[in-house]
This record gives C-alpha cells, sequence and structure tokens, in this order.
C-alpha cells in the first residue's frame, strides 16, 4: 500500500474543523476529485457510519464503498474498497499550540489490471491531496463559514 499523509493548520477551533472535516457528506466542498458522496447515517462520523465516494482520478471513475470504523469528537479511521482499489485512511484534528491541525491519512492500493498505476495514482493524490487541505483552510478561514 502507498501512504499518502498530509497535515494543515487552521485558525478556527477544533470543532470548528472537525465540524466539516469528520463530516464526508461535505468532502464536495474542499476535496477537487470528489463528483458526489452519500453518507448513511448523514451527518457527521460516527463508528459503523456507511460512505460511498465517487471519484475522478486521472479522468477514471472510481467508486468506494467505505465504513467508518472508529469514531470520536476529533477524529475517525475509515477502511472501504472495490474491484478497483483497497483504501484505509484516518482524519486527526488536533489542538497544537494555539492553533488546530488537521491531518489525513490514505494508504492506497490500485487492484487487478489498475496496479501498474499505483505510482502515478499515488504522485497525482499526494498533489490533490495537499491542495484539497489548502482549500479546506481558505473555506475554514473565509469570514462567515457556515457548514450545511
Amino acid at each position: 500500500m502507498t501512504h499518502i499523509q498530509h497535515s494543515v493548520r487552521v485558525t478556527r477551533t477544533p470543532d470548528d474543523v472537525a465540524a466539516v472535516a469528520l463530516d464526508w457528506s461535505q468532502d464536495a466542498l474542499w476535496r477537487a476529485s470528489v463528483r458526489r458522496m452519500t453518507v448513511r447515517p448523514a451527518g457527521r462520523a460516527v463508528t459503523g457510519q456507511q460512505v460511498v465516494e465517487q471519484l475522478s482520478v486521472l479522468g477514471l471513475p472510481l467508486t468506494t464503498p467505505t465504513r467508518i470504523d472508529l469514531a470520536t469528537s476529533r477524529s475517525a479511521s475509515w477502511s472501504g474498497g472495490s474491484n478497483r482499489l483497497q483504501a484505509r485512511g484516518r482524519r486527526t484534528v488536533e489542538d497544537e499550540d494555539g492553533a488546530t491541525c488537521l491531518t489525513t491519512e490514505v494508504d492506497v492500493r490500485l487492484r487487478g489490471g489498475l496496479r501498474a498505476l499505483t505510482p502515478v495514482l499515488a504522485t497525482v493524490y499526494r498533489r490533490t491531496a495537499g491542495r484539497d487541505l489548502r482549500r479546506l483552510r481558505t473555506f475554514l478561514q473565509a469570514e462567515g463559514t457556515a457548514t450545511r
């Protein structure tokens, strides 16, 4: 598996950051590759929650059913996959010296005929994940930000 980790510091409270980052239904606000996200039950991550994300990566449509394996008020671990890929990860919100630090981690492995594309996907996903977190920081720090 390829491990991808990014962190960003945000000048919002941990609760404000967690309200967006730990609610997968809001991912389309900050993750560029998200085309659709279905979350059951709706709302912030809870243990057992089912998430189906539909992404477009390198022009390739990927649908990944996942499950929230463990959720707390400041973190959520997830795992899932399809016949095209296997993935697991974690989002963590921490209070760090008066600022809030959000860390996202993803371990991904392509399957079958796509396996050869793993190095390309890893490079693209590393860039995309960093940009996505910076987009989330901008969104959260915008005056008057409200979650849906």
